[in-house]
């Protein structure tokens, strides 16, 4: 499209649209004419909405070639005139229509978090959380719902280093422990969400024994009708359980406080957990016997909510999970207000290690003597077995009694470790001094008998059978029968004699 040919003054020329390129080409021609022409002050105004129009310009055709008189000194005004040497218009092209939209309908919008609502709003995509059921996590420690545009939300339960859940080994598609809420009868078919919470509440100071509390009710397992588990028990009628290895990563559990020698549970085939087993058969893969205590993990946010009252370990708070560890052997903890005694940590627990020897403290220290050929307990170098081949006090081994509460301790041997009951080999149940303090096994030494001043020696944390009772068998010491005998030649009976002290 083409402006007026030889007109002075200000000269319009509309380009038409075009998706790209645009281009305005003037060209003077006059062959015939010895003028001189000049273009000035060309104006361009676009009109795609991203630029503003032209200002008014200033304008003035140029004299002739011999000199001939000039046009107006100045142009138009700034709103733009219509007459010749006006500047151009003052508005610009028509407004733009800015970005486009990012959606139309909610529709439009990507949204992949079922935790988020989303709507469309003046063209763009608006998220906003919402509190809908999630999927299960199969973690007890959340309860499923969504909060702050995530699922899962700390039901605060999980807090604590001694929660488990208990997983049964049946093949069945749930396996986890529940508490029937219409009879707190324990019950074994429950998923992983929906597994029943249990504390242990250990006791003498060590792992070894403990009572489970169901921590939605705050009541206690015991033993009911039939031999099964119930959770409606006080704190004074709980349960003592113990869950000694079985081959890992299964334990079996054993009710101590049973009225009979069936103390065993296994998950039966009616979906009850029932104490009705005299062991735990660790080469049995399949056996009903074994179960797994599984740790809950901690909803943790912060290291102080990893608390456990425990001044022998350390917590912190990582990713959500508390972690646990011993504090220093040498870090001190509550007093036992024994003066005989020196109370650290040890393991993660407080130990109250005799460290006084003589006097008002008496001591320690003994030496245990059969009453088979009279022979004292020895040490042996090789593979640290207790031995009974001594014949003279001189040549007899000295223990220690460690945590010594009424007839119950743990024993410690000349070469510092403790002394724990096997339950693997080709001879199960001898005693041997290889374990650590929390390996150790727990021993009492009762009187037995009319053979006074003869005691029993008997293990206490012996728990894979019925046969808990020490006895000089073959080289070894071995915890084979189920009595002390109490004849006067029994060969379960010992005597433990105190170490006189200078």
């Amino acid at each position: 499209m083409a402006g007026v040919t030889g007109v002075v003054g200000t000269q319009k020329v509309d380009l038409p649209y075009q998706a790209e390129g645009r281009y305005l080409l003037i060209t003077l021609k006059d062959i015939s004419s010895t003028n001189w022409w000049s273009i000035q002050d060309v104006f361009i105004t676009c009109g795609d909405g991203m630029m503003g129009g032209g200002g008014g310009g200033t304008s003035g055709a140029g004299g002739t070639a011999n000199g001939g008189a000039g046009g107006a000194a100045n142009g138009g005004t700034a709103t733009g005139g219509t007459d010749p040497g006006s500047g151009g218009t003052a508005s610009g092209g028509t407004a733009g229509t800015g970005p486009e939209p990012e959606c139309q309908t909610a529709a439009d919008c990507v949204n992949e978090n079922a935790c988020l609502d989303v709507a469309c709003t003046a063209g763009q995509c608006v998220t906003t959380p919402n509190s809908a059921d999630c999927p299960d996590d199969n973690n007890p420690c959340t309860d499923d719902v969504c909060s702050q545009g995530s699922c899962g939300e700390d039901t605060g339960v999980c807090v604590g280093s001694d929660l488990v859940i208990i997983r049964v080994n049946r093949p069945q598609a749930n396996q986890h422990v529940f508490v029937n809420p219409a009879d707190g009868i324990l019950r074994s078919t429950a998923a992983a969400s929906g597994a029943a919470i249990f504390q242990q509440e250990f006791l003498n100071g060590t792992k070894l024994q403990f009572k489970l509390k169901d921590m939605e009710t705050g009541l206690y397992v015991g033993i009911g009708a039939n031999e099964r588990l119930f959770a409606n028990a006080d704190v004074a009628a709980a349960m003592v359980f113990g869950a000694p290895d079985c081959t890992t990563p299964f334990v079996g559990l054993f009710a101590y406080g049973d009225d009979d020698d069936l103390r065993a549970l296994t998950a039966e085939a009616n979906e009850f957990l029932e104490a009705t087993r005299p062991s735990c058969d660790p080469n049995n893969a399949g056996a009903w016997e074994k179960f797994q205590l599984l740790p809950v993990v901690p909803g943790c946010k912060a290291d102080v909510d990893c608390d456990d009252d425990n001044p022998c370990t350390e917590q912190t708070c990582n990713a959500g999970q508390c972690v646990f560890a011993d504090a220093p052997e040498t870090t001190a903890c509550a007093s036992d207000d024994n003066a005989c005694t020196t109370d650290v940590c040890m393991g993660g627990l407080c130990v109250h290690e005799n460290s006084v020897i003589g006097g008002e403290c008496g001591t320690a220290l003994v030496t245990i003597r059969a009453n088979r050929n009279d022979n004292y307990i020895t040490l042996n170098e090789v593979g640290n077995f207790l031995d009974w081949n001594a014949p003279l006090l001189e040549n007899a081994s000295m223990f220690e009694l460690v945590d010594q509460v009424g007839t119950q301790f743990k024993l410690r041997a000349e070469n510092g470790s403790f002394v724990r009951i096997t339950t693997l080999g080709a001879n199960p149940d001898e005693l041997v001094a290889d374990a650590s303090y929390l390996e150790a096994g727990i021993f009492d030494n009762a009187p037995c008998g009319v053979a006074v001043p003869k005691q029993s020696f008997r293990a206490v944390s012996d728990v894979d059978d019925a046969q808990r009772y020490v006895k000089t068998d073959t080289a070894h010491l071995r915890a084979i029968n189920a009595d002390c005998g109490g004849g006067t030649t029994s060969w379960e009976q010992f005597e433990f004699t105190p170490v006189a002290q200078p």
